[in-house]
């Protein structure tokens, strides 16, 4: 075995308010009717553990770092089926060795619009009317992007950018920065198409037709500076979209609303904490991983006209990008046993695996080559038996600790019952008292259905773990000597047990 290990902390992290608005802001995204059930959750809001930087790309080399990045759509070479722009194959970057410039430039240059199908005739709107073109052509410019080779899940994307600067003749370039995941799942961090003071913040969601719908928003109260590195974020916690220019909130979007009234109201992380709530999820929000894009593309004028003449002096245009960071919560609660049959966690060859706990013990499991995992512990990491990496894997162990430098709150505010606070014959706790293993079995185990606390007599939080075997052992030995308070919620009754135990 091969253990990572750091000092025990003694206290785990509280976590008791989520949200940075009050419920008063009108939902403004189509809500999924068809999908309306009851809502709860058991544990404490993610959206207050801290964060962990787990990939970066700050763009300080020479050349693009192909470990990471692609330099075109995996489909397709352009944005749209005309002659307009161009993504060449790596052509239209410069390094200065502080950030990579993105170009967009006037050339002619013969290519493909789809990839796949180089004999294909593509259809497109020319003029108000549809023509047919062939897949293989002459398009008026060329332009560069970043496509990520691995899709991101739920976390923190955050972009250091300068954009371009408007031309004389107005804005026609059009810089995104984004993740797009299958099926249509979409997140416009930002993208600038109606100039350089509003841009549009948007969620596109698969219509179940092959297209998508669009939930989007726009603010004018924009600080623009094109001399200057603006920086753009957007948090995607489990219940909240919230998206950030300098560090100021602009948009929050929340995954779920609360229909019990008959007035569609957004649900926060803490709503749910050991409550029921009648809801429905809103259409628009993420439900897949998706790769990280960034762009400088073009557009035309409202009268479909190509905008820069052969000799323009807005041309080139840049897009100046310092850094692209990704960040995810810091479980710090969690101890985690992860095999390869585990179901709430696999690894997938498409996406950047990520995976953080207090304590996470890994077996039975093989990280195939060109997988990516990221193992970030607070405490410790066990490799145990039949854990395995295959030769081109690309496997990362961590032991950090950002729990520590959080407040450990007072367990006061622990919710009520909700339900019966008697002991449950099918959930068995052994030894008591115990000295330093303490069994805990449940008869009726489910997966996601049992979440458990330990509190001291005085409130403070020890320890809290989701229960994902039927029996669990802990090690009570060095969180207190004493009279200690196990309280267990189930989430499928919404009844919650106590269990004093002492520790010897």
């Amino acid at each position: 075995m091969l253990k990572l290990s750091n000092i025990f902390l003694a206290f785990s992290c509280i976590l008791m308010s989520c949200g940075l608005y009050s419920q008063s802001y009108v939902v403004n995204c189509p809500i999924d009717f068809e999908h309306i059930k009851y809502w709860t959750e058991t544990s404490f809001c993610e959206d207050n553990f801290p964060w962990v930087l787990v990939f970066e790309d700050e763009f300080n080399q020479t050349s693009l770092d192909t470990s990471k990045w692609n330099t075109r759509y995996g489909w397709k070479n352009t944005d749209t089926n005309d002659s307009l722009l161009y993504y060449t194959n790596g052509e239209n970057y410069l390094f200065n060795g502080n950030y990579l410039r993105l170009v967009t430039k006037r050339e002619r240059i013969l290519g493909q619009y789809d990839w796949h199908s180089p004999d294909a005739i593509i259809t497109t709107i020319e003029n108000g009317k549809t023509v047919s073109i062939p897949n293989e052509r002459y398009f008026h410019f060329t332009t560069g992007m970043l496509v990520s080779k691995k899709t991101f899940d739920r976390g923190k994307y955050e972009i250091s950018v300068r954009l371009p600067k408007e031309t004389t003749k107005g804005w026609y370039f059009h810089p995104s920065f984004w993740t797009y995941g299958s099926p249509w799942s979409e997140i416009d961090m930002f993208e600038y198409k109606d100039g350089p003071n509003k841009p549009s913040m948007n969620c596109h969601y698969d219509n179940g037709s092959g297209g998508s719908n669009n939930c989007s928003s726009n603010f004018t109260d924009h600080d623009f500076d094109e001399n200057a590195f603006q920086t753009w974020s957007v948090v995607w916690d489990k219940y909240s979209l919230m998206w950030y220019y300098n560090g100021k909130l602009k948009r929050q979007t929340n995954r779920l609303v609360d229909l019990t009234s008959g007035t569609a109201m957004p649900i926060f992380c803490n709503d749910l904490i050991n409550r029921v709530i009648y809801g429905a999820q809103v259409s628009s929000f993420p439900k897949s991983p998706g790769s990280i894009i960034i762009n400088l593309g073009l557009q035309k004028d409202n009268k479909d006209n190509i905008p820069f003449g052969p000799d323009d002096a807005d041309l080139p245009g840049y897009m100046d990008i310092n850094y692209v960071r990704y960040y995810v919560r810091m479980d710090c609660d969690v101890i985690l046993n992860l095999t390869g049959t585990s179901t709430f966690f696999k690894v997938g060859l498409d996406k950047f695996n990520v995976v953080t706990g207090q304590i996470i013990n890994l077996s039975s499991m093989v990280i195939p080559s060109d997988a990516v995992l990221k193992v970030f512990a607070s405490d410790e990491v066990n490799l145990l038996e039949g854990f395995e990496i295959e030769y081109g894997s690309e496997v990362e162990i961590s032991i950090t600790d950002p729990c520590s430098a959080m407040d450990h709150s007072e367990f006061d505010n622990f919710p009520s019952p909700n339900g019966n606070e008697n002991q449950n014959d099918s959930i068995l706790l052994y030894p008591n008292p115990a000295s330093k293993l303490l069994n805990v079995r449940f008869d009726n185990f489910e997966q996601e259905r049992f979440f458990f606390y330990v509190i001291s007599m005085e409130g403070k939080m020890l320890f809290s773990q989701k229960v994902i075997e039927p029996e669990t052992k802990i090690d009570i030995g060095p969180l207190f000597k004493g009279e200690i308070l196990f309280i267990i919620i189930d989430s499928k009754t919404k009844n919650i047990y106590k269990y004093p135990v002492i520790s010897e």
